[in-house]
């Protein structure tokens, strides 16, 4: 199956999960830090049977969304409640799809050296 297009209906959103690679994190003297002492920018989650690290950018909200209380737009980075998301995708590119009110930030990040 491949994917033509996505688009959210009703109380639902639909994020694009970009897949964040593991980078190798240091102290300063040095040191190798192991994986659950690094510092996470992206939420773990079980898609198709694996566990990624990935960043999910709101890519289509639907029309029962209420503007006034949903604040994220198109092409946010936001956090979700992981027991609600539903997961469609193909081999090359995979959709979340949850409700509206189990996004619980919209996050602003960039990276410092």
């Amino acid at each position: 199956m491949i994917l033509d297009e996505v688009k959210a209906i009703g109380e639902y959103v639909v994020f694009k999960c970009v897949e964040q690679k593991a980078e190798v994190q240091k102290t300063k003297a040095g040191l190798i830090l192991p994986a659950g002492m690094q510092k996470q920018s992206a939420q773990s989650h079980n898609i198709n049977g694996e566990k990624k690290s990935v960043a999910l950018i709101l890519h289509d909200i639907g029309s029962a969304v209420p503007t006034d209380k949903f604040i994220a737009k198109v092409g946010d980075e936001c956090v979700v409640n992981l027991y609600d998301a539903q997961y469609i995708g193909d081999d090359t590119i995979t959709y979340c799809l949850t409700r509206w009110s189990s996004v619980g930030a919209v996050v602003k990040a960039r990276r410092t050296e």
